[in-house]
């Protein structure tokens, strides 16, 4: 049996498939790893691009075919094939350092985690930006880098929880990692430099790269108030309040739907929620009195077309 299932589910990606695989191929316990490559519907040549790789590496390639679902039903669908301890993601535009998944899981089973974080270092068309496992854990635990591609999990926690991922809603990553979260405080981080997943953000046929979608925003932050109200767990409010205070209420991208949302839910966006030092000087209008300036602000950054993407 493999030690590590890796789920990477692909659409139209051809461009970026064999930097991705051949990362893969060169990491020092490839033959310990289960590659499960999930075609979500893909019209360009990543299907023969797949097949070649599992023909090639039988031992290590599998491959799904699917109609088109989007990529949450992709990762659910490899999550049926795992048979490994441990699994993680990885996207068909990234591409991992040669250590990474030796070093990781070697950490990740000496010390019996059920989640472990690594780094990613993102590749901007003019600047490279690292970002560690832990940045902001000292928060709280929520506030863990809110993508799934930078962890290995314990796969009889991910099965003992019934983990998957949110359907029909993008930023389905943040969703269900508050769930893990919610289910575990048992946390390791590789501290190794050379350990890391090489992020692409100039693929610009990339969700991230795409238009900011304020309704899905929305229902995930009202999945994650749900979550709330069954754990009252006051770190949990803070991460949901000053996160889409930022995401939403600032830079929603629609400021009819932003004031409503705060107006709405102005519990959840009490300064006293807020981690975050510039929103909470923002929030210095709750204590003047003086909430009328904040809608025109959030105005203003819509008529100015300013953007949180790389902020």
């Amino acid at each position: 049996m493999k030690q590590l299932s890796i789920i990477i589910p692909t659409y139209n990606n051809a461009k970026y498939l064999r930097r991705c695989f051949d990362s893969l191929l060169i990491q020092r316990n490839f033959t310990q790893l289960q590659i499960i490559v999930v075609n979500d519907g893909s019209t360009d040549d990543s299907a023969r691009i797949i097949n070649e790789y599992c023909a090639h590496y039988s031992n290590n390639f599998s491959a799904l075919h699917l109609d088109n679902q989007g990529v949450s039903a992709a990762r659910n669908a490899g999550l049926g094939l795992v048979s490994s301890e441990y699994l993680t993601f990885l996207d068909a535009d990234d591409w991992v350092s040669d250590s990474l998944y030796s070093v990781s899981l070697a950490q990740m089973i000496a010390g019996n985690y059920d989640v472990l974080c690594y780094d990613f270092i993102e590749h901007w068309p003019d600047k490279l930006i690292r970002v560690k496992g832990d940045t902001r854990y000292t928060r709280s635990k929520y506030y863990l880098s809110n993508v799934v591609w930078n962890k290995i999990y314990r796969s009889d926690f991910w099965r003992q929880h019934k983990f998957i991922f949110p359907m029909d809603v993008r930023f389905e990553d943040v969703w269900l990692l508050v769930e893990i979260c919610t289910k575990t405080d048992n946390f390791g981080f590789v501290k190794t430099a050379d350990c890391y997943v090489n992020y692409d953000r100039t693929n610009l046929n990339s969700f991230m790269n795409g238009k900011r979608d304020t309704s899905s925003l929305v229902k995930v932050f009202e999945a994650l108030l749900e979550i709330y109200s069954h754990y009252s767990d006051k770190k949990l409010l803070r991460f949901i309040a000053t996160t889409f205070f930022f995401q939403i209420v600032l830079f929603g991208g629609d400021p009819a739907t932003s004031w409503q949302i705060y107006c709405k839910y102005r519990w959840v966006f009490e300064r006293k929620n807020i981690d975050s030092a510039p929103s909470k000087k923002i929030l210095l209008l709750q204590v003047a009195h003086c909430e009328f300036i904040l809608k025109g602000i959030i105005h203003l950054i819509h008529r100015f077309k300013l953007n949180s993407s790389r902020i």
